[in-house]
């Protein structure tokens, strides 16, 4: 596994003034913009081919040693991962840029072997619980059998039941998963320019995995507990850097080890 792809283009705007005039991956947290940890991560990990889709304030991106693409369209997190479609030739990891994670976290997917796999958290409300006030509120579906196979992920809970877990934006593809992956994109934009009613380049990535699911496709779970973090809101920012002060923090993710990587 040496291959990875972050999706790094959007604006992040609930993230305020921050964002402003640089993308939320760059956003400064304890030191570092939020991208560099995941990078630090994967490079320890021997994954050196990086890939980065960038789009809103592209010029601000200055890191080096990585590969960039450009969503200058907007959309989301599909339609960013596509403009990269020539690497879904080998084995991959897909990265939300707007996450830090736990070296433990990757290696889930660094050692799964089956084609599609997902990092899910199923002690998801511990974070939760620290950002939000009525965490099931926030929280999306995510069902999954005893055998690890995933049936239903990113739908408006109905009751305590359909949360399994969380899938925190990580996900593995070996090389015939992404050319899984890549048939199944160009399928569903073959077929109509809509999905469920809506743009076409606006899916979400839950909405394609579901998809997935639906058309029969193998799409298996990863479990880890706890060791992510990621930033939605400026007040995750300020909660982040709060509980790192008094220590708390590191009840959910030791950003003391994952800051020594760099």
């Amino acid at each position: 596994m040496n291959k990875a792809i972050i999706l790094a283009a959007g604006q992040g705007s609930r993230m305020g003034h921050l964002t402003e005039n640089i993308p939320k991956a760059l956003v400064n947290f304890l030191g570092e913009p939020i991208i560099n940890y995941q990078i630090n991560v994967m490079r320890q990990l021997g994954i050196n081919n990086i890939h980065i889709v960038r789009g809103y304030k592209k010029e601000q991106f200055k890191i080096t040693n990585v590969t960039y693409h450009d969503n200058l369209e907007g959309f989301n997190m599909i339609h960013s991962l596509f403009q990269a479609a020539d690497e879904f030739k080998d084995k991959l990891i897909i990265s939300y840029g707007d996450i830090i994670y736990s070296s433990h976290v990757l290696n889930c997917l660094v050692n799964s072997i089956e084609d599609i796999v997902v990092i899910y958290d199923v002690d998801w409300l511990a974070q939760f619980s620290l950002r939000f006030p009525k965490p099931y509120n926030e929280a999306e579906t995510f069902k999954i059998t005893s055998d690890n196979q995933i049936t239903e992920l990113g739908q408006p809970i109905r009751d305590y039941t359909d949360v399994q877990g969380q899938f925190i934006g990580l996900i593995k593809l070996s090389s015939h998963g992404a050319k899984i992956f890549l048939s199944h994109y160009q399928k569903l934009k073959s077929n109509s320019k809509s999905f469920k009613g809506k743009d076409f380049r606006s899916i979400y990535t839950t909405e394609f995995l579901q998809s997935l699911i639906d058309d029969g496709h193998k799409v298996t779970g990863c479990q880890i507990k706890k060791g992510w973090i990621e930033f939605d809101h400026i007040n995750d920012l300020n909660l982040y850097e709060a509980a790192f002060q008094d220590g708390t923090l590191n009840e959910i993710i030791n950003m003391s080890d994952i800051k020594n990587l760099s």
